[in-house]
């Protein structure tokens, strides 16, 4: 966001009836540094949480501009266009899988954290050849990723964040510590 709104500002001021909303606190903050208000849902910070916003259930008939990353989950396009509202996608970001760390047979490797589904798979297509990765608990930051990890054979224990935050990765990062010392 930090690289996509300078650009966006720089084509002058947003339309002063211009209703925004974050997915997270953190996005929200952000957009108050630049200037600019947003509402932003309860916890967990997730799709979910944002559709169930007043704000978006009477949406028939109001354009609508989703900023996310390259190949993001279609939940909100499909649910706001199922309430009718005109829907575009504004592609500000591409997740990449990282080459294989070197010397990661030389770390030990107490809890994995995991933000997103695409994470998971790049992780898991990175480290492939490496057993452990499945047997060690996995931080994750929703219920989603979780069942991800279990289908793609996590067999360890998965801790899901109580928000998609910081904050609630955290607090799961503690969770999966006090259980497993």
């Amino acid at each position: 966001m930090e690289k996509s709104l300078p650009t966006l500002l720089a084509q002058g001021p947003l339309p002063p009836q211009l209703q925004l909303i974050a997915v997270g606190k953190r996005t929200a903050n952000t957009l108050k540094t630049w200037g600019l208000s947003a509402l932003c849902p309860k916890p967990p910070f997730n799709s979910e949480a944002m559709l169930d916003m007043p704000e978006m259930q009477t949406v028939q008939g109001k354009n609508i501009v989703i900023f996310r990353g390259e190949g993001g989950r279609e939940l909100l396009l499909e649910t706001l266009r199922k309430r009718n509202a005109i829907v575009n996608y504004i592609t500000v970001y591409r997740r990449v899988q990282p080459p294989t760390p070197t010397g990661i047979n030389d770390v030990h490797i107490d809890i994995i954290t995991v933000t997103s589904v695409e994470g998971l798979h790049n992780l898991l297509a990175m480290l492939a050849e490496h057993a452990w990765l499945r047997y060690t608990p996995f931080v994750v930051m929703s219920t989603r990723i979780r069942a991800e990890a279990q289908q793609e054979g996590v067999q360890a224990p998965i801790f899901v964040a109580p928000t998609a935050s910081d904050e609630g990765l955290l607090e799961a990062v503690r969770q999966a510590f006090m259980v497993n010392g």
